[in-house]
């Protein structure tokens, strides 16, 4: 990526595989190998919390990274990085969120954990949406349909897809 003509790169989360100080000194030695030139963006993941699987602090990240929900505009799209990594979205992400979106620009949002109701990649073993966040899932998928978001960029689950709800794209790649 970075030999590319891009105006920057996202990663959907997971840098290290939980969020300890040694994990990140290692994934920032192995950054320093490459030659960025291109801004190296990200987007938390729930392995960068202190405790993946569970309600944790994501204070080293924000130490490393900045702020966890964020927002910028680049030539005629406004890109939105909203934390999911806790399993959830809460009623301030959405308020702020909501306030985001008010914009002509193109809408692209990128976060780590898909809504549950995104059930082609949520289901497992007969269990529907276990592998999406629930609380606050039905409330955002509404809100990015009701502001006509052009994208939405989700990592997690280990797989590559495609799929439209609520007139929305969402594009799961895999955490890359």
């Amino acid at each position: 990526i970075q030999r590319q003509k891009v105006d920057f790169s996202m990663q959907l989360g997971d840098m290290v595989s939980r969020g300890l100080e040694e994990h990140y000194v290692r994934f920032f030695e192995g950054l320093s190998c490459w030659d960025i030139k291109v801004p190296y963006l990200t987007v938390i993941g729930n392995h960068d919390r202190r405790y993946p699987h569970g309600r944790s602090d994501s204070h080293l990240y924000r130490a490393c990274f900045g702020k966890n929900n964020y927002m910028f505009d680049r030539g005629p799209a406004r890109f939105v990085a909203l934390d999911s990594s806790s399993h959830r979205v809460t009623a301030k992400q959405l308020k702020w969120l909501d306030r985001v979106l008010q914009t002509d620009r193109l809408k692209i949002i990128f976060t780590h954990i898909p809504p549950a109701p995104l059930y082609h990649w949520t289901d497992f073993g007969g269990a529907r949406g276990i592998g999406g966040f629930q609380e606050g899932a039905k409330a955002l998928t509404s809100l990015l349909s009701h502001h006509h978001v052009n994208r939405v960029y989700l990592g997690h689950i280990h797989a590559f897809g495609v799929q439209d709800y609520l007139g929305v794209r969402y594009v799961l790649t895999g955490g890359g």
